[in-house]
Order: structure tokens, then C-alpha cells, then sequence
């Protein structure tokens, strides 16, 4: 979903907002954020899906949003601009390579108790809740704790508001207030934990998501006609564009099954290039070294880049 604009949201202010590309969009799921094709932020959540109405202005909350639909976005990230994309997503493994990061570096922030239950129209299920070390805000991680026990980890803590519902900057020991993660299940009894974790020094780029149309030989090397499907950058600048060298995912029916494969070749139009920015339905040649490449895969380049300092 590449964010278009933004509209206000009761409690929560300014939203982005934009259309989901590539299947419907449930509410809860994961999502990473990407800037020009960085990924800048990694284990948001579609916390909550937020549109207007089929029949007037009002808004409601949505439990999925159907492909092409435009509907605001509660994420739990608030350094969001026109242009930047959210890629949603579930995941059976722990995050891999640069964004993945143990449990004794990160930081504690804050612990409440859930004493209750609550609810907003636009937010959904949230949990009455006493403060009783540190301080939680907007926008922090947390995970829920049942009976010693994690229950939902790498949740955010999506809306903050007093007991009446109005909203809050943060929650500090002592204080009482509502706590929406955008996760249903919270009862009372149960420990909701904020944590930080150190920005990592090295992430990646990216350029565009190619599908795979045809085999042309097989080997250690598989030579591939390919389609652009998905751009992260609006640049024609080749520089910036797809490369020999380039590290690439393979997704097969949207399901990553094999990663650290390596661009060995880019053609077009009978030419070996050194990099390319591709144009809209603009098919080229590619050798990449995964013997087990099919048609309608999906093949993912990225690069290694350092870690843009405004984010986390």
C-alpha cells in the first residue's frame, strides 16, 4: 500500500491512507514500512483499518479491506509520508538478518496490568489498564503476558487514552488509563510490556518485485524472462535500479521459500546491462542463481544499505 494522503481520525489524528494492492488486507496483521524503497521500520501492525462508509462520510473501523480500496492505516509508526509504502505480511520465523534482535538487548520501558476491558469504534478491543513501572506511550512495542507466559509479542501500542476516552500522550507509573494494541484478546490479569530495541546499523533496498513469465535454461544458473509487478522507487535514474550482484527472495504463491540467491545478469532488448530501472510491463532477462525457479515465482532483489538516521 503506497500512502497517498492522510485524513483525520478521532483519537488517533492524522492517519496516511491509500490503496491496498495484491489481495484483501486484514486488520492485525504485520507490516514493514519502506522510503524510497529502504525499509525504515519493521514489526508495525495493521492495527487498525479505518474507511468511510459505502453510504455517507462517517467513518468505521473494518476487520479487512478488500484489494484496490482506500482505507487509513493505524500502524503504530508515526514518521509516515506521502509516498511511503506499507508491505503487510505474516510470519511463521523470527525476523531475519539486520532487523532481527535478541532478547537481551532490548530495553524495558514500561509494564501495566490489565484490570478490564474496553473498546473504541475506530481502535476496536482495548484493555482498561494500571501503569505500574516506567511509562507507556504511542507508538511503543509491547507484548502481552498471560499467567508468566508471552501471549502476543511485537504488537504497538496503537492509541493511549484516560479511562473516559480521551486521549493521552503516555501512561506513567501510578496513572490509569485504556491501552489499544489492536489485538483482541486481553483480559484482566494479563501484563502488557513496552520494550525499545537498538535501530539496527544496516537494512535493505529495494527496487521492484519481478514475476517470473518463463523459463528459458536451467542449472546452478536459471535464466528467466521477468515482469516488474512492483516498484519501490519512482526514479528513472538506472543507478537506482535493478543490478548484477543485487541479493533476491524467492516467493512462490506469496510465500518466501528461498533467500540470498544472487542476480548474476540483467538484459533488455538483447543488452547486458549493468544496472536498470525498468519502465511499466517492460519484460527483461535475468540470471539468478536458485536452480528451482518456476514460473509465476516472484523474485525479490534487495541490497544492503545503511540505516537512514530518521528512523526507527
Amino acid at each position: 500500500m503506497r500512502m497517498s494522503s492522510f485524513r483525520e481520525a478521532p483519537g488517533f489524528g492524522e492517519l496516511p491512507q491509500g490503496r491496498g494492492q495484491g489481495g484483501e488486507l486484514p486488520q492485525g496483521v504485520r507490516a514493514r514500512q519502506f522510503r524510497a524503497g529502504v525499509l525504515i521500520a519493521d514489526d508495525l501492525r495493521a492495527g487498525a483499518l479505518i474507511r468511510e462508509k459505502v453510504i455517507g462520510t462517517r467513518l468505521e473501523a473494518r476487520a479487512e479491506i478488500g484489494q484496490f480500496r482506500r482505507s487509513a492505516v493505524a500502524a503504530g509508526h508515526g514518521d509516515v509520508r506521502v509516498d511511503d509504502q506499507f508491505e503487510f505480511y505474516t510470519r511463521a520465523e523470527p525476523a531475519v538478518g539486520c532487523w532481527a534482535v535478541p532478547p537481551e538487548r532490548e530495553l524495558p520501558l514500561g509494564r501495566a496490568t490489565v484490570r478490564g476491558t474496553a473498546g473504541d469504534p475506530l481502535a476496536g478491543p482495548g484493555a482498561l489498564a494500571d501503569a505500574v513501572e516506567g511509562r507507556l506511550r504511542a507508538g511503543d512495542r509491547v507484548r502481552v503476558v498471560r499467567g508468566g507466559r508471552p501471549l502476543a509479542d511485537a504488537l504497538r501500542l496503537l492509541l493511549l487514552t484516560d479511562d473516559a476516552g480521551q486521549p493521552l500522550n503516555e501512561l506513567a507509573a501510578g496513572g490509569q488509563g485504556a491501552l489499544y494494541l489492536g489485538h483482541p484478546d486481553l483480559r484482566a490479569g494479563d501484563t502488557v510490556l513496552a520494550y525499545a530495541v537498538p535501530a539496527p546499523e544496516s537494512t535493505e533496498e529495494r527496487t521492484s518485485t519481478l514475476s517470473v513469465t518463463d523459463i528459458e535454461a536451467t542449472g546452478s544458473v536459471t535464466r528467466t524472462i521477468v515482469l516488474p509487478i512492483r516498484d519501490y522507487v519512482l526514479s528513472a535514474n538506472p543507478a537506482e535500479g535493478l543490478a548484477a550482484g543485487h541479493r533476491a527472495r524467492i516467493l512462490r504463491d506469496k510465500t518466501v521459500i528461498a533467500d540470498g540467491a544472487t542476480i548474476r545478469s540483467v538484459v533488455t532488448q538483447g543488452l547486458l546491462e549493468q544496472s536498470l530501472r525498468s519502465g511499466p510491463n517492460s519484460k527483461m532477462r535475468v540470471a539468478i542463481d536458485f536452480p528451482d525457479l518456476r514460473e509465476g515465482d516472484w523474485i525479490e532483489p534487495y541490497r544492503t544499505v545503511p540505516m537512514p538516521p530518521q528512523s526507527l
